[in-house]
């Protein structure tokens, strides 16, 4: 389901990302894990988006249509700590 993170649930060790979006675009946007299903949505004109997240591979993506280029292709890897990511 959007907006749950299965490892929470498994006692899985989560760490807060914060998500800040420095590329020019309003609308929402997807937070995929690594199997390409959304864990969360997002309006980026609102802000960074706070979340914790277990370790691993993690995409965000523009899903609102047309072309967005983010800041390292919109991906990052949680690993170990806190991390602040600007896409």
């Amino acid at each position: 389901t959007v907006g749950s993170t299965p490892a929470a649930a498994q006692g899985v060790r989560e760490h807060e990302v914060r998500i800040e979006f420095v590329t020019p675009y309003q609308g929402k946007v997807g937070l995929r894990d690594n199997e390409n299903s959304i864990l969360r949505e997002h309006r980026a004109e609102q802000g960074n988006l706070v979340v914790p997240l277990p370790n691993g591979l993690y995409e965000v993506t523009a899903e609102d249509g047309g072309a967005v280029e983010f800041r390292k292709g919109g991906r990052f890897r949680v690993h170990g700590d806190k991390l602040h990511v600007q896409l």
